[in-house]
């Protein structure tokens, strides 16, 4: 039996990924540092990488609230890595008291602010003001 926000045995998570997203072979599971709200892990299978994030929330609906927020963003042109639906279509699922989603992996490492140009900071500028303006109804839909 997993505790809450206990680390998954490997071949539960197997299993449960076998079932819900077609994914036949976990070789690795690997526990990132950091996360705040959640705990991130990199999933190997033979194919591909994936990222798993474990939330902290055992509430269905703030995890739900979650997914809404990102689908809101994405559909109002900001740039999100959105989780892999399961078989139901769903973009969480729950596993020995734990709520998750699957995303694809994505290597490229975030750079320092402190290594950006003005014009990439500018850039930036404009990006967090698009996410703010973006962002400005989405508790409104939740």
């Amino acid at each position: 039996m997993i505790h809450h926000d206990s680390i998954p045995p490997l071949d539960v998570m197997s299993l449960k990924l076998q079932q819900l997203f077609g994914i036949n072979t976990i070789t690795g599971m690997h526990l990132l540092s950091g996360g705040h709200l959640c705990k991130n892990f990199i999933l190997e299978s033979p194919e591909k990488k994936y990222f798993l994030k474990q939330y902290r929330h055992k509430v269905s609906q703030t995890v739900h609230q979650i997914k809404h927020a990102e689908q809101y963003f994405s559909d109002h042109g900001i740039p999100v890595v959105l989780p892999i639906k399961d078989v139901h279509g769903r973009a969480a699922f729950f596993v020995d008291h734990n709520w998750y989603s699957l995303f694809p992996f994505w290597g490229n490492a975030p750079k320092d602010v402190q290594d950006l140009d003005d014009s990439a900071l500018r850039l930036l500028g404009e990006f967090l003001a698009r996410i703010h303006e973006a962002g400005k109804d989405v508790g409104r839909e939740v």
